[in-house]
């Protein structure tokens, strides 16, 4: 995981932002959780990409209002800035 490389080659200074890209599922969600527990300022963002279109339900859809909602709501519940781009 790209965040623990991170936070043991720069240990953060209290408070120091880091952007954390959201999906809205447990891995992003658990990265931004350990990053604010490890001192970091995590800042959460989404990317607005398309959904793709099929009459499928997807087990890994990502991009969908939903996975959207659930990650602004991670972002809330942890006292994050979130955005989407």
């Amino acid at each position: 995981m790209d965040f623990v490389v991170i936070m043991l080659i720069k240990p953060p200074r209290n408070g120091e932002k880091i952007v954390v890209g959201m999906s809205g599922g447990v891995d992003s969600s658990a990265a931004l959780l350990l990053l604010k527990q490890a001192g970091w300022d995590p800042v959460g963002v989404s990317l607005l990409l398309p959904s793709w279109q099929c009459n499928a339900k997807r087990e890994n859809a990502c991009c969908t209002n939903e996975s959207l909602e659930i990650a602004a709501k991670v972002c809330a519940s942890l006292g994050c800035d979130y955005h989407q781009v």
